[in-house]
C-alpha cells in the first residue's frame, strides 16, 4: 500500500497494488485484463465509468488502474481510492447520532 499526502500532512490518496488478490462484489479486480474486468463488473449491475487508464467506480468510491491507455488487454495493476477533499462532505450513517 503506497499513501499519499498533501502539504498538511493528510493522506489523500491510497494505493493498493499487487502481488494480492483484491476484489469488490465478489469480483477479482487485480491482475486480470481491463477489458474483462469491466466487463464482469457491468455484468454484475455495478456502474463504472471507463475512463484513460482507469475503471472509476463512482459509487463505491475507487479506481481500477493500468499502466497506459488504449489496451483493454493489459492487466488492471493497482486499486486507487483518493482522499476526501474539504469540500466533500462526511458521508452520514442511517440511523446513528
Amino acid at each position: 500500500m503506497v499513501l499519499g499526502y498533501d502539504t498538511n500532512e493528510r493522506v489523500v490518496r491510497a494505493v493498493l497494488t499487487g502481488p494480492v488478490n483484491a476484489s469488490h462484489a465478489g469480483i477479482a479486480l487485480l491482475g486480470r485484463p481491463r477489458g474483462e474486468v469491466r466487463e464482469c463488473v457491468r455484468e454484475h449491475g455495478l456502474r463504472v465509468i471507463d475512463r484513460e487508464a482507469e475503471l472509476v467506480f463512482p459509487d463505491d468510491g475507487f479506481s481500477a488502474w493500468t499502466l497506459r491507455a488504449g489496451d483493454d488487454h493489459l492487466p488492471t495493476v493497482a486499486l486507487v481510492v483518493p482522499g476526501r477533499s474539504r469540500c466533500t462532505p462526511a458521508r452520514k450513517d442511517v440511523g446513528s447520532r
